[in-house]
């Protein structure tokens, strides 16, 4: 196996070289050479412009600084369970793609909603499947090579979990031991990715926990929508003109969006002020602006923490 290059010509025994204003410096370093490594071999999924690094990539940055990840736990969760439910069809809003998808996910029966789902009969042609539960619990520890322990990370893969149902059981309990390999490195290094440019949540992690932000609502403007509003075309507040093409004009939203996450600009006041509860495309004329301004103020006054 090809060496991974390193950054400097010894590693630290126990990290406290990452303290202080020199710590900084030398994990920029490492970072910096963490990205070239990722970009050339591609170690990242490319989600609506932004790159969730794979397991691979968290492991070099981990070699880089000396360390590595040991499976200390990894066991199928007893007693054996045999579950009642569908294998249904959904549609959902992906936040990342601004798109509309459709999925297959295994519902309990106390869980399922005739209205929202469309059930997806077996090779039989029942509704109703009874699935054996295949679920793994994975312990790993993030270690140097030295043998000092920097931390520990838990989780755990279900069969029943989404596009799980039809894999075997080598590959659930392989899957939680790399989802808690990811998870055990972004505990403790996440500032080093996020250094490096990327998100600082492995893609293996990726949605396996509830990052859900009420701002986040706002943006899901349907693209069905686009044929049936008018275009906006005004200007407010003294701020940029807002598009005419619809497209480029929720494009510019979700950008306000975010910046007024940054300077920690009340969105919902604004919907309030207007009495907006479900944005639409035309109402973006008067929301645009009116974000902007609020940004604008923020910006003025504002003082990092």
């Amino acid at each position: 196996m090809e060496k991974m290059p390193t950054v400097v010509e010894s590693q630290p025994s126990d990290l406290s070289v990452l303290t202080g204003v020199s710590g900084i410096e030398y994990a920029t370093k490492i970072a910096k050479k963490l990205t070239e490594i990722v970009e050339k071999q591609k170690l990242y999924t490319l989600i609506y412009n932004k790159k969730f690094v794979h397991v691979e990539g968290w492991t070099t940055m981990g070699s880089m600084l000396g360390t590595y990840p040991e499976i200390v736990f990894c066991e199928r969760e007893r007693p054996q369970k045999l579950i009642k439910g569908y294998l249904v069809e959904m549609e959902r809003y992906n936040k990342w793609t601004k798109k509309n998808e459709t999925y297959q996910k295994f519902i309990k029966a106390a869980m399922f909603n005739s209205k929202k789902m469309k059930i997806l009969k077996d090779n039989n042609e029942n509704d109703e499947r009874e699935v054996e539960e295949i679920k793994y619990i994975a312990v790993v520890e993030i270690k140097t090579f030295s043998g000092l322990s920097l931390g520990r990370a838990t989780s755990m893969v279900s069969n029943l979990e989404e596009g799980k149902l039809e894999k075997e059981e080598y590959a659930i309990m392989s899957q939680a031991q790399t989802r808690a390999t990811g998870k055990a490195y972004r505990l403790k290094f996440s500032w080093i990715m996020s250094l490096a440019g990327y998100q600082p949540v492995p893609n293996e992690e990726r949605g396996s926990e509830d990052d859900y932000s009420p701002q986040e609502e706002v943006t899901s403007i349907k693209v069905s929508e686009l044929k049936t509003v008018e275009d906006p075309t005004t200007k407010g507040n003294g701020q940029q003109e807002v598009p005419t093409d619809s497209k480029k004009a929720i494009a510019l939203w979700e950008e306000l969006i975010i910046e007024a996450k940054k300077y920690e600009v009340d969105i919902k006041a604004i919907l309030k002020k207007f009495k907006i509860t479900d944005p639409k495309i035309s109402h973006l004329k008067v929301l645009i602006p009116e974000l902007q301004y609020e940004i604008k103020t923020k910006k003025e006054g504002y003082t990092p923490e």
